[in-house]
């Protein structure tokens, strides 16, 4: 038998206008007298936060079917939680299958989920930092908020030699970002071409702070410079990771190699 745990927060008045496009199954809202209490499946998230933990190494983008769903569950409560008494349950929950964690690698499950974990117990709560922007939060007592700040994961594509970027959290100055470099060193580094600048500036961005991860969990956050004053490489242009410009193109070789081929049959049966 399911054990349902009860939270009645003081009011949920910040839930008005998500309950129905963001409440999940499992959590339901009732009201009690002039307040709205949530009732929360403790044993069911428990369950699915367990699961997390065995699928740890998947990366989040490449999420599908029932454990995509079980994600997005985890996350939609996050969201309606977190200004609420009842979010420490659900950290709780996560402490206990993740607490054990002390290395994650960038986009994936664990590093969702344990991001923030790790940053709090080697005494660094920063929440703009690149275990925890984008991470699940850690509970207000031992935080003074979520990541105020634009914070972009950057990562080089050794096949087609270009970055591509994922945004982790967005900020109140959207003109401004931290970027953190998950591969390369900062030696090496050559710059930007054309058109990841032109990427970066269409997320709204002016002000660049870059940084390399290079396996640290503590990283000191560089100056945040114009981002017309980063070097511009000239890597083949740098075709910026897009799949529908690589799925366009190989349509278009199809289409050409397939109107030759029914030129050459045409061609063909005229000559009989």
């Amino acid at each position: 038998m399911l054990t349902r745990t009860t939270f009645d927060p003081a009011d949920y008045g910040s839930l008005t206008g998500k309950e129905n496009s963001l409440r999940p199954k499992n959590l339901e809202i009732v009201r009690k007298g002039k307040h709205k209490a949530l009732k929360f499946d403790q044993h069911e998230i428990d369950g699915i936060i367990a699961n997390m933990r065995k699928h740890s190494s998947y990366r989040i983008r490449d999420l599908n079917g029932n454990l995509k769903k079980q994600f997005d569950t985890i996350v939609k409560l996050v969201d309606l939680l977190y200004d609420t008494d009842g979010y420490q349950n659900l950290y709780n929950l996560v402490k206990k299958h993740f607490g054990d964690v002390d290395n994650v690698k960038p986009d994936t499950l664990c590093a969702y989920f344990a991001g923030c974990l790790i940053s709090s117990d080697h005494g660094n709560a920063d929440t703009c930092g690149v275990l925890c922007a984008g991470s699940l939060p850690l509970p207000k007592s031992l935080a003074k908020g979520k990541c105020g700040e634009t914070v972009i994961l950057c990562s080089y594509n050794d096949h087609y030699h270009r970055y591509s970027f994922k945004v982790l959290s967005v900020g109140n100055d959207k003109s401004e970002a931290i970027i953190y470099m998950d591969s390369g060193k900062r030696e090496s580094f050559k710059g930007f071409t054309k058109k990841e600048k032109d990427k970066i500036r269409g997320m709204g961005v002016k002000k660049v702070s870059i940084n390399w991860v290079d396996g640290k969990k503590d990283i000191k956050i560089g100056p945040k410079v114009n981002l017309d004053m980063i070097q511009e490489a000239d890597r083949n242009d740098g075709d910026v990771d897009n799949t529908d410009d690589d799925n366009n193109s190989n349509a278009a070789l199809w289409a050409i190699l397939f109107i030759f081929i029914i030129i050459v049959v045409i061609f063909v049966l005229a000559s009989n």
